[in-house]
């Protein structure tokens, strides 16, 4: 079930932080996990083979460290954010042409 156009009550606290990672599919598919460590917070992300972007160096992909990086900031800005509710705006119309 989708949450757009629903009103959703930001996350505060680790708890909070933690169901929210869970609903987001990719954050979930990528093991994201968070915790709050006095007033800062933790994300981890396991190491996992099908993450490799590089094969020789045996680096991540960027894609998957870019979106452990947004998570962080999109934790942080809740964990501060003085608004207890959003709305998440819902795509009405979307048309590709070539």
């Amino acid at each position: 079930m989708s949450a757009l156009g629903q009103e959703l009550v930001l996350p505060h606290d680790a708890a909070g932080l933690q169901a929210m990672l869970d609903a987001i599919p990719y954050a979930r598919y990528l093991g994201i996990s968070s915790q709050l460590d006095g007033a800062d917070i933790v994300l981890r992300m396991p190491f996992r083979e099908d993450l490799v972007g590089n094969a020789r160096l045996r680096a991540l992909h960027g894609g998957a460290l870019g979106a452990l990086l947004e998570f962080a900031a999109i934790c942080q800005l809740m964990l501060v954010a003085e608004v207890k509710a959003a709305i998440l705006p819902v795509l009405r119309d979307l048309a590709m042409k070539a």
